[in-house]
């Protein structure tokens, strides 16, 4: 930790990176390094003044890498699968600017180069060398039927609308992990060069998938459009309840037909008769007083009062279910990257300090 925050470089999640820190095993006997990727920490074990100098070397790679100018090189589908497959091509890049200089990020189609202006040349002539070489976008562009997940002939094609081919279990994995991370919709196809953006029909999608997978499906596209027009959408107030209704004007309320309490549909709170939104909210403002001096804060998504008594500082709201970071407020869609969000920004997951 340095500062109060939790240190890490993806550098370290990779081979070099990896035998950077083995190199200091081997140079400070009796001191372990841990690296723990899945939680994107590195832990130390043995004499406390040996241990100081690892960190000291540790921190000092961390700042060295910080210096560096980080470049974003976005590939199509094809070339960022034809450099995954060809080892010895990536490996010439990697010699050329040095290694840990230049990294291959298969599920966005990027690399990242880590040097100046002349490094990041050198990778894109080489890259221009490349596609010369294998000459393999010809031959993905005659052909209609390659997959845009695989990039090879879609076994048990499914063609979409817009034209293209993809597998069976190729499309069937995109809606799966789509409806996982509940951040593709609207579904669209993605293309060879991942520039179609034309929409996959729920048609297809009832057509292909289990039926306990398509119903899964449309409860993450229903959830997904609520949370991304939350000005449009709102959750009924009573907490587990998980009704929805449409904002209205002022003036205008309505009894939840599942937990039968009445809203009012302008402010989003229990039905106030005889009171204007205004007049309720001043009492809403002694609330908000005193749930400050009380730990108590508000969902950033529907507004409801939500209490930490507890346990980390990983939320969810027990009305929209939208995973909160208690500490600063953050949403993530459906948890991803909240520890390391916690880790990296506040140093801890509120259960004590990450060593």
């Amino acid at each position: 930790m340095e500062d109060g925050k939790m240190v890490w470089d993806d550098y370290f999640g990779r081979q070099h990176g990896f035998e950077f820190l083995m190199e200091l095993e081997r140079r400070f006997p009796g001191v372990t390094v841990e690296r723990i990727y899945a939680r994107r920490s590195i832990r130390l074990f043995g004499l406390a003044e040996k241990r100081a100098e690892v960190r000291k070397m540790i921190l000092e790679k961390v700042a060295e890498r910080r210096r560096r100018n980080v470049h974003t090189i976005v590939l199509s589908g094809q070339l960022s699968d034809a450099l995954s497959k060809d080892k010895d091509g990536f490996a010439a890049m990697e010699k050329a600017v040095g290694e840990g200089n230049v990294n291959l990020d298969l599920w966005e189609s990027r690399l990242t180069v880590s040097g100046d202006m002349d490094t990041v040349t050198t990778v894109k002539d080489m890259l221009h060398d490349f596609r010369q070489n294998h000459n393999f976008l010809a031959v993905w562009d005659r052909s209609p039927d390659v997959c845009p997940a695989c990039f090879t002939d879609a076994s048990s094609p499914i063609k979409l609308p817009c034209g293209h081919t993809w597998c069976r279990t190729c499309l069937q994995r995109y809606l799966k992990v789509a409806t996982e991370k509940r951040t593709a919709f609207p579904l669209k196809c993605h293309g060879i060069d991942k520039k179609c953006g034309e929409g996959i029909p729920l048609l297809t999608a009832r057509e292909i998938l289990a039926v306990s997978d398509f119903d899964a499906l449309i409860e993450a596209a229903f959830a997904a459009h609520v949370q991304t027009h939350a000005d449009e959408f709102h959750y009924c107030p009573t907490p587990d309840c998980s009704q929805i209704y449409r904002s209205t004007p002022e003036g205008i309320s309505m009894q939840c037909p599942e937990c039968l309490v009445q809203v009012c549909t302008a402010c989003h709170t229990e039905a106030h008769d005889g009171l204007t939104c205004a007049e309720s909210r001043d009492g809403d403002d002694l609330f908000r007083e005193w749930a400050s001096k009380h730990d108590i804060k508000q969902c950033p998504n529907c507004k409801m009062a939500i209490e930490k008594d507890d346990g980390c500082n990983h939320m969810v709201c027990a009305v929209c279910k939208t995973h909160v970071c208690w500490v600063c407020l953050q949403t993530f869609p459906n948890g991803a990257g909240i520890y390391g969000h916690m880790r990296a920004e506040h140093g801890s997951w509120g259960l004590g300090p990450i060593i």
